[in-house]
């Protein structure tokens, strides 16, 4: 689903991302393609130039990506993908604050772990065109993804705002107050 709309309002996108917990999905795992197809639905301007960046392990529970590689070369969609982990994968906290609290189970009780698909994201990258940074660092440096976004194509968007000088709803509101009484006599 979508958390965020997209938006220039830096400080509530802020607050949106801030709030993102892994828990807020009913469904634990990741499917791709859901997600990228969805996040192409949200553009509402089909002439605009738009870009998807895809934060992720990817570690595809869906294995349905033909449909995403049709809809951005389809749409020409720009996408970027940060691809987060390794081939050997980790142990999942069940509160990354606080690792005391052990480690999400499977229903048998054996630890999940989390695995980079390695070969499904630079596949992925291929047939998409997408700019591709691979990182197993928790806390990657985005320098390389964030200089490639700016060079970008981009589309000028324009703010107005009109400020309201007298408001003239006394008028018709004393004209059907009239109307009202004069209904009622």
């Amino acid at each position: 689903y979508v958390q965020l709309p997209l938006t220039t309002d830096y400080a509530s996108a802020k607050m949106y991302v801030d709030e993102i917990e892994t828990s807020l999905t009913s469904n634990q795992g990741t499917a791709l393609s859901n997600a990228l197809i969805r996040s192409q639905q949200v553009f509402l301007d089909k002439k605009a130039v738009h870009a998807v960046i895809l934060f992720s392990d990817v570690e595809d529970h869906q294995g349905d990506l033909d449909s995403i590689v049709n809809v951005y070369q389809t749409e020409k969609t720009a996408l970027s993908i940060l691809a987060i982990g390794t081939s050997d994968g980790g142990l999942i906290p069940n509160n990354p604050d606080r690792q005391e609290l052990g480690y999400k189970q499977d229903e048998n009780g054996k630890a999940i772990v989390s695995k980079m698909n390695l070969s499904l994201v630079k596949d992925l990258a291929q047939q998409t065109n997408a700019q591709l940074l691979i990182s197993k660092n928790s806390y990657p440096n985005i320098a390389l993804l964030m200089q490639e976004i700016k060079q970008m194509k981009r589309v000028k968007s324009t703010f107005e705002e009109m400020e309201v000088q007298e408001n003239r709803y006394q008028i018709p509101l004393i004209l059907a107050l009239i109307c009202f009484l004069l209904f009622g006599v």
